[in-house]
């Protein structure tokens, strides 16, 4: 019955166990403050939506209600708040799990793999876990500067830019972050980024042109899909996104099509990849 009423409302009303066990994990690792409004926003929470065979879960309240008196004080559009190993008490499999906060609240988990593979299917709403390894990666009660856009001038266009993206007029450069803020938003992202969008943020965090945003380092996002997850680089607005393969070794760059469902090698440079996008080539 549970699972025919999913189909039908395409949500459920409760976590699964496990799912629970993560978020008592991450709450005790919190300091009170923040704690206390942990628990407010998630008692809040009356839809559940999963994807991905699990593998990312998104934790919705009622309709119309926006939050204000429970959000946290670190409002970024995504912020990951916690990381956490999962374990299975009847083997030895586990698995990575990472929390996400969306504009002050908690919005969504994303697993490693598809949980059933981890504690079974059987009885998968009811499987307890271990939860180990709870690491908090960001403060939720403290306003941090990169929500406040600043305008920024840079003196001139990277060479690697000239010729292949100034054609584009990029606009909306953003003040950089300092060194030391951008090393530790690059330690929570499992992935290699490219050299050049590195050297990119150096002086600039983020840039716009007249279709195409690309991403600052706070705002790289993660997406969970069936086959392979990706952290996001750039959004066109075809739609088609530019992201790396979450856990690959290899600087490649894909375009990701959104409403073909398809991956398209765009590069194996930021550059030539934005140009790709920029010009809407299916390569």
């Amino acid at each position: 019955m549970r699972k025919i009423l999913r189909l039908i409302r395409g949500y459920e009303y409760q976590l699964y166990r496990f799912e629970s066990d993560l978020l008592d994990a991450v709450k005790s690792h919190l300091a009170q403050d923040a704690a206390l409004l942990f628990a407010a926003q998630i008692r809040a929470f009356n839809r559940i939506y999963r994807f991905s065979g699990g593998k990312e879960i998104n934790l919705h309240g009622l309709r119309g209600r926006n939050y204000d008196d429970i959000r946290f004080a670190n409002k970024q559009e995504q912020l990951l708040l916690a990381t956490a190993i999962l374990n299975s008490p009847k083997n030895n499999h586990s698995m990575k799990a990472e929390l996400w906060l969306v504009n002050g609240r908690v919005f969504s988990v994303n697993f490693i793999k598809p949980p059933e593979a981890v504690f079974g299917k059987e009885g998968i709403d009811q499987a307890k876990a271990t939860v180990t390894d709870v690491k908090i990666l960001a403060d939720p009660m403290v306003e941090e500067e990169s929500n406040i856009i600043r305008p920024h001038t840079i003196p001139e266009l990277p060479p690697e830019w000239k010729g292949s993206l100034d054609k584009y007029q990029p606009t909306g450069f953003r003040m950089p972050l300092a060194k030391s803020k951008r090393n530790q938003v690059l330690k929570t992202i499992e992935a290699k980024l490219p050299e050049d969008y590195l050297k990119m943020i150096e002086q600039s965090d983020g840039v716009s042109f007249s279709n195409c945003r690309v991403y600052g380092l706070f705002d790289i996002r993660k997406v969970i899909l069936p086959a392979k997850d990706y952290y996001i680089l750039a959004e066109h607005e075809g739609p088609r996104l530019l992201a790396v393969k979450s856990g690959s070794k290899e600087r490649e760059i894909f375009i990701i099509d959104l409403e073909n469902d398809e991956e398209i090698l765009a590069g194996k440079t930021f550059v030539e990849a934005l140009s790709n996008l920029l010009q809407d080539v299916n390569i």
